[in-house]
């Protein structure tokens, strides 16, 4: 063997060496990270005796919640409730369905397995044949198909265009066709964040802003912001206060931000949830149990939605905070049931009249949806049973 073929092995050998020892370190490094992102989400304290100590990422925890979801489809259309011995209270037709969509859609973005992208379809052509309003208050849920369709090539080109008129027509229909009357702020501010979808998306069809649409979706946002100062207080800090429907009010907003590009829209908001710290509201069940799931996972949603916008980690913190403490204390599973072990979250407000809780059909569909989200999709939360 010559010199230089010597040289040439000699240089191989070490590059090789280097790029395994490269290898080594960073999966060493990535499961040191993780082992300590779980210890920083929970400070489980010392076990005592007989008490395990359970992680999931937030993939896993979506497809164990799907196992709840999926148990409460009756044929077409999904109940949306049960309480704790297995019993199930009335169908909410379409409207399920689409929130089913919005659970679909989180899991196979996520992992593209085929029995996701199944029941995502299945569930889309129950909502494409509803001629009524089921579409009202859940189209932000057909959105997410929308923008998933647009990502892989899941519906047809006569599916993507009923989709399409079906988000775009909830905007034109409330111009003249809603009157909020007695409506929670949660109510208002979701169809105000239909109707800027459905102006966003007008406008791209038709090349105008459709001003009507996009009026009247600020002029729900503000009308959803007086109904907010009525409801329950939740919680009081630093000057500002969070009520039962504000993180639904904070979602238009940033749907208007969204919208517009307007920073000083984007800057109320962080600067509301900056305020508040909710991360460091959970080391008891007491906000848990003073309202239900569907106030405070709009929170939790808002808050993703802002460290995506500003990079600012405390944000992604407080929702992290948000989601886990459901899975501290609201979660029932097999590992440790609070009622049959089916993986349901539950609502424990009205244990009052309800000991066991109720689990909700679209509470779960939200969570898989929030679980499968970037920043909490691939982190471990760790907890103690």
């Amino acid at each position: 063997m010559t010199n230089n073929k010597k040289l040439g092995l000699r240089i191989l050998i070490v590059l090789l060496v280097v790029l395994l020892v490269i290898i080594v370190t960073y999966k060493i490094s990535e499961s040191i990270s993780k082992d300590s992102d779980a210890d920083k989400w929970a400070d489980v304290g010392d076990l005592e005796e007989g008490q395990v100590k359970l992680a999931m990422t937030g993939i896993e925890v979506s497809e164990n919640i799907d196992l709840f979801v999926s148990s409460m489809k009756d044929e077409t259309y999904y109940f949306s409730r049960e309480i704790c011995d297995g019993q199930k209270l009335e169908s909410t037709e379409v409207q399920g369905n689409n929130w089913a969509i919005l659970a679909y859609s989180g899991l196979y973005d996520v992992t593209l397995r085929q029995k996701h992208l199944d029941s995502l379809i299945l569930n889309w052509d129950v909502s494409a044949e509803d001629k009524d309003s089921g579409d009202l208050y859940t189209s932000f849920q057909l959105y997410q198909l929308y923008l998933l369709s647009e990502k892989y090539p899941i519906l047809d080109d006569m599916d993507k265009e009923g989709l399409k008129r079906k988000l775009t027509s909830v905007g034109s229909s409330l111009i003249t066709g809603y009157e909020p009357l007695e409506d929670f702020a949660m109510i208002i501010a979701t169809l105000s964040r239909e109707s800027f979808i459905s102006s966003d998306l007008i406008g791209e069809r038709s090349k105008d802003n459709s001003p009507e649409v996009f009026e009247n979706a600020k002029s729900l946002l503000l009308l959803s912001e007086e109904r907010s100062k009525r409801e329950t207080t939740l919680l009081e800090k630093d000057g500002v206060v969070l009520k039962e429907g504000q993180c639904w009010v904070e979602l238009a907003k940033l749907q208007e931000y969204q919208s517009t590009g307007k920073k000083d829209v984007l800057d109320g908001v962080a600067s509301y949830f900056g305020k508040l710290d909710l991360s460091s509201e959970f080391g008891d069940t007491g906000l848990l149990d003073r309202s239900i799931p569907m106030n405070l996972l709009p929170c939790a949603e808002a808050l993703l939605i802002l460290n995506e916008k500003t990079g600012e980690v405390s944000y992604l913190e407080d929702a992290r905070a948000v989601l886990g403490a459901y899975l501290k204390y609201n979660w029932d599973i097999p590992e440790r049931k609070f009622c049959n072990g089916d993986y349901g979250i539950l609502s424990k407000r009205l244990s009052a009249l309800n000991p066991d809780g109720r689990k909700g059909m679209v509470d779960n569909a939200y969570f898989i949806y929030l679980f499968t989200r970037e920043g909490i999709k691939d982190y471990s939360f760790a907890w103690m049973k």
